[in-house]
Formats: structure tokens, C-alpha cells, sequence
């Protein structure tokens, strides 16, 4: 009988235990779900163990007493599912209060600023001068490439945002990747970062400088500030003045070079890139290279080509379009053209009726279009065989050209332009016109006649 009241009290007094155990393990789950402080956890977690201690204590006890093999099982397998549901409230708080202390520690290894709130800091851009890049470097290292919470695709975003036009342009076809982000890195270095590149941009820089013809405060402050800029950048890259670093050598190479054709300067840069970056004694490579050009220039001047004579196409092409030229301003018909006989009488015929036409009008004696012989003259054989006829004056009356006419010359000249209007006369030749075209030019022979003027020629 002593043995059952004692099993009954140790049954209740589990009980009671387990009760507030589970009050607890509620507590302790609800306070790591809204995080809350964790001092707060800490002593919750503390309060836990101390019953789970107890109530430990009275299942052994419990244990002891059973001597029935089926309950003492049960008794074990309640009291193993009760602890593992605390266990694992109990590894919910430990986790979160070690997060607690990996936040205190990154908090001391690096403290939040003391201060006021920095603006925001925006990225620089970079478009392709050599002489930014190492700025543009040096910023865009600090604010994203040195970062190592950012992934490489992350950085390579950033980096194309902060390029533009040339620089662009040298990255262009890579796709954002992880791996193509240090591949990029190392193209923009070797294109815009060369030290030859920088040193000889700054020697330039410093050579073509304005010269200020006004003495003003404002423009010799600004060229004080841009000569000292390029001196001090030479002194960062290793060049200083000062020391003697950046000798004759490097700035004779650079006024050498800009005087260079394009194409000889392009083998230069080539030999430069491919045996001259270890050379020490550049100056003398750079002669070396110029005398075996100029050697070359020597040996292929005046060579004259195989298969190319006198007589070569490129000769013969070239007096085609020479005689094409005279031919298109005598406005004659060509050689190899020949009219036929049909078109030609009928041309004629046409310009007899004309001439005779201003004969009547008293303009111009007619000019037969058949010779002494009864041959047919075209404009071509009568430029071949006929002398032109001597001009007569129309002002004066005399045999010399109106253009000589010291009356026609002595008039004003609104009267000059009356006196052509009305007896209409060629503006340029100031030759009679017949009356059935315009000013300049008025038929085909009258074309090829005005053609041999040397006031029309002019």
C-alpha cells in the first residue's frame, strides 16, 4: 500500500513538472518567433532547464518503482516524445541567440561612423581617355570591385553602367557573366591603362599647351593648375621630373612619333608592342626602324612594274577621258559616232532655213551649210577646213570683235545691257544669235563656233 501512494504522489508531482514545462516551452517559442530580446530568451532558457532538471529527477524515481514490464515501457516512450519537443524549443533559442552574438561581434570588429550621413556616391564614367582611367579605377575598386558581398555578375552590371563610347565599345559582345568579369577587368587595364599610353599623353598634354597672349589672373591660375596636374601625374606613375625619371629619351620618342605617316607609325606602334617593351634603349630601336623604312621607300621608288608600257590600259583610259573632255566642250560629236546621211541633210536643211530666215531680219548675212564644191559641212568639217569670219561691229561699224570696241567699252553699262538685249547678242561671246533659242547658245553649229571664242572659253 506504502508503495502505490508513493508511485501516485511521484505520478503527480511528473505532472505537475511537465506543466510547466510546456507553459515555458510556449513562452520560449513565441518570444524567438517575434525576436525579441535576447536577454529575455536567455532567462527563459535558463527557467527551462531548471524544470526540466526536476522533472528528470522525479521520472527516475518513477522508473524505479514500476515493476510492470508494459508500463514502465510506456512510461519511457511518453516521457522521450515529451523531451524531444522540448529539445527542439530549446535548439530554436539557442540558434537564435547565437545569431545574436555573430551580430554583436561583426558590430565590434567594425564599428558603425560617427558622424553625419554622407551623401550618396554616385559612380564615375569613363569614355576612353587614358589619362581618367586611373581615377576611374581607383573609385569604382573602392565602391564595387573590392566588395566581397557582391557577386562578379553584380560587379560587371556596375562596371557597364560606368562605361561610355570608346571604353564601351572595347567590352562590346561579352555577355554578363561571372566569368567574363575578370577577363573585361583585365581588357580595360590593357587598353586604357598602359603606363607607354599615359606617359605620352601627358607629355603631350604638357607640350600643347595654349600660350595666353592677355596677362589675366584667371588663365594664368588655370594653366598653373593644368601644368602642375600633369607633373604630379608623372611623379605618381614613376616619372618624376624632379628626379630625373622621365628622361629625353621619353619625350623626344613622343614629338618623334607625331611626325610619323599614319601607316609608318602603325609598324612602329606594332614593332613597339611586339620586341620594344623591354627594350632599353628605345631611341636607337626607333632609328634603327626608321632607317630600314626609309630604305624600303628608296628601293620601291621608281621600280617599274611588270607587264605595264607606254601603251598600258591606264595610259590609254586616261587620253579616252582627256579627249571626251575636249570633245564634250567643243560639243562635237564624237569619232567613233557617226551620224548618218538621212540626219545629217535634214540638220542642214534646217540651219539654211534659219539663216536665211535672219538674213531677211537683217541679223546675220546666211551662211550656206554646203561648201564651194557642193560638199555638205557638219560642224566638224567646217571647223577643219573654214576659218570663222571676221566679226564686224555692231556699234561702230568696223572689222574688230564688239568685245574692243572702245565705243562699246566707253558706254555705260545698263546701256551695254540694253544694246546686247536688243540686238540680241550672246552675253559672253557677244556674238549675233540666230532667233529661235535662248541667249547663250542657239543651235548645234552656233554651239561649236562660240565654242572656239576665247570670251566663251573664259
Amino acid at each position: 500500500m506504502t508503495k502505490e501512494i508513493e508511485l501516485a504522489s511521484l505520478t503527480r508531482k511528473r505532472e505537475n513538472h511537465r506543466s510547466k514545462i510546456t507553459l515555458v516551452t510556449k513562452r520560449l517559442d513565441g518570444l524567438v518567433e517575434c525576436k525579441a530580446n535576447w536577454c529575455v530568451v536567455e532567462e527563459e532558457m535558463l527557467r527551462l532547464e531548471a524544470y526540466l532538471t526536476k522533472c528528470q529527477d522525479v521520472q527516475e524515481d518513477l522508473e524505479l518503482l514500476l515493476k510492470d514490464g508494459e508500463k514502465l515501457q510506456h512510461e519511457i516512450e511518453s516521457w522521450v516524445a515529451f523531451e524531444s519537443s522540448v529539445m527542439d524549443v530549446k535548439a530554436k533559442a539557442k540558434q537564435y541567440l547565437q545569431q545574436h552574438k555573430d551580430t554583436e561581434s561583426l558590430e565590434a570588429k567594425y564599428p558603425a561612423p560617427v558622424g553625419p550621413n554622407l551623401p550618396r556616391w554616385t559612380l564615375p564614367q569613363f569614355s576612353g581617355d587614358v589619362l581618367q582611367f586611373a581615377s576611374f579605377w581607383d573609385q569604382f575598386e573602392a565602391a564595387v570591385d573590392s566588395r566581397t558581398d557582391l557577386s562578379n555578375v553584380t560587379k560587371m552590371v556596375y562596371l557597364q553602367s560606368a562605361l561610355a563610347g570608346e571604353a564601351l565599345d572595347a567590352i562590346h559582345g561579352f555577355t554578363v557573366t561571372n566569368a567574363n568579369y575578370p577577363i573585361v577587368v583585365e581588357i580595360l587595364r590593357e587598353r586604357f591603362g598602359r603606363q607607354e599610353a599615359v606617359i605620352e599623353a601627358h607629355v603631350l598634354s604638357l607640350l600643347k599647351s595654349d600660350r595666353w597672349e592677355k596677362n589675366s589672373d584667371g588663365k594664368l591660375r588655370e594653366l598653373y593648375d593644368q601644368l602642375n596636374g600633369h607633373i604630379r601625374a608623372l611623379s605618381v606613375i614613376g616619372k618624376d621630373i624632379s628626379k630625373r625619371e622621365l628622361s629625353a629619351e621619353d619625350i623626344l620618342l613622343v614629338l618623334f612619333k607625331q611626325r610619323l605617316p599614319y601607316q609608318v607609325r602603325k609598324r612602329w606602334e606594332q614593332k613597339m608592342l611586339t620586341d620594344g617593351r623591354n627594350c632599353d634603349h628605345r631611341l636607337d630601336l626607333f632609328f634603327e626602324f626608321l632607317r630600314v623604312e626609309v630604305e624600303i621607300e628608296e628601293c620601291t621608288k621608281g621600280a617599274p612594274s611588270l607587264g605595264r608600257h607606254k601603251d598600258s590600259p591606264n595610259v590609254n583610259s586616261r587620253k579616252a577621258s582627256q579627249w571626251s573632255m575636249r570633245e564634250r566642250r567643243d560639243n562635237v560629236q564624237p569619232r567613233d559616232e557617226k551620224r548618218s546621211t538621212a540626219a545629217a541633210l535634214q540638220a542642214v536643211v534646217s540651219i539654211n532655213q534659219r539663216q536665211l530666215e535672219d538674213e531677211k531680219r537683217g541679223m546675220t548675212p546666211a551662211r550656206n551649210a554646203t561648201g564651194h564644191n557642193g560638199r555638205l559641212v557638219t560642224a566638224s568639217s567646217r571647223r577643219e577646213t573654214d576659218a570663222p569670219p571676221e566679226p564686224q561691229c555692231l556699234v561702230c561699224g568696223k572689222t574688230h570683235p564688239l568685245s574692243l570696241c572702245p565705243t562699246f567699252i566707253a558706254t555705260p553699262v545698263e546701256q551695254r545691257w540694253k544694246k546686247c538685249k536688243a540686238t540680241r547678242l550672246r552675253f559672253r561671246c557677244l556674238r549675233a544669235a540666230t532667233a529661235y533659242s535662248p541667249p547663250f547658245y542657239r543651235s548645234l553649229v552656233d554651239q561649236a563656233y562660240c565654242a572656239r571664242s576665247a570670251q566663251c572659253r573664259r
